[in-house]
């Protein structure tokens, strides 16, 4: 038992320790600590948008997403409207290596990225990052570009 939660399940990994616990809503969740060092590496991206054009940059970002999970080994992402009115998004990837060579091998699809760029009224510089220990339930967000 940890932290109110019976492990019916757990095994070491390693570094990692994985665990499953049923929540108070009847859900099964894993939960994964301490990540082998290299194990994960993310990216945050951030702009302020065109107001009248964030639902295209919305889908646009969703289509690139997709293009690079399918054909860059990309782990995906979540994009976020922040409360200061800028966007932000969160890209993980296996590894920084991973993220460099598909950034050399430019756009998967030009008009997508055309249409991001549109959108983009400032763009500020892109914050990497290394995981040290993961505690994200993964779920699918309902895409919600307002």
């Amino acid at each position: 038992e940890e932290a109110g939660h019976v492990f019916k399940k757990a095994e070491d990994l390693g570094a990692s320790r994985r665990g499953f616990f049923d929540d108070p809503f009847g859900n099964r969740v894993e939960i994964v600590e301490e990540l082998p060092s290299g194990a994960s590496f993310a990216v945050i991206y951030r702009w302020r948008l065109e107001p009248s054009l964030v639902e295209d940059f919305c889908h646009a970002w969703q289509e690139m997403t997709h293009l690079i999970r399918a054909y860059r080994g990309g782990l995906g992402s979540r994009l976020h409207r922040a409360t200061d009115g800028s966007y932000l998004a969160y890209a993980q990837w296996p590894s920084r290596a991973s993220w460099l060579e598909s950034g050399k091998r430019g756009s998967l699809n030009q008009d997508v990225s055309e249409r991001m760029q549109a959108a983009v009224i400032e763009r500020f510089p892109d914050i990497e990052l290394e995981a040290c220990i993961d505690l994200l339930v993964p779920v699918q967000l309902q895409a919600d570009a307002g």
